[in-house]
């Protein structure tokens, strides 16, 4: 066996194996009954928010809108879904909200012109009454 073909060998096993180990945890996050709960909680929460209280988008400190599993919500990412299907915006990765007034500030949100982009990173600026 040559050196490439050796490599290969190695390189295909690494990787049968991970899809497997990925594949096992899908399916125990998916039946897992906690997480089903709370993907039906989080779905609920955010047709709250865009039905009820009709908020043009949401911010979170987090890397992402979802949750971390939110791959086996139905509907999966319910945040995204939702609030995108309802023509919201999602804003995530933001800092210093403790710093806001519970009502009353302007954010100034401006995304970079991405052509063809189904996202941008963003530079916001809160405006807070004096």
């Amino acid at each position: 066996m040559t050196a490439l073909s050796s490599f290969l060998a190695d390189h295909l096993w690494q990787s049968t194996l991970l899809a497997v180990g990925i594949s096992v945890l899908i399916l125990v996050f998916r039946r897992s009954g906690a997480a089903v709960r709370h993907g039906l909680w989080f779905a609920a929460s955010v047709k709250f928010l865009i039905e009820q209280r009709d908020v043009n988008g949401w911010g979170v400190e987090a890397v992402g809108t979802d949750h971390g599993q939110a791959f086996a919500f139905e509907p999966a990412f319910p945040a995204h879904h939702l609030m995108h299907g309802a023509n919201k915006f999602g804003l995530a990765s933001l800092t210093n909200l403790d710093q806001l007034p519970p009502t009353g500030a302007l954010l100034i949100t401006p995304p970079l012109k991405i052509e063809k982009g189904s996202g941008s990173p963003l530079r916001v600026l809160a405006l807070v009454p004096a």
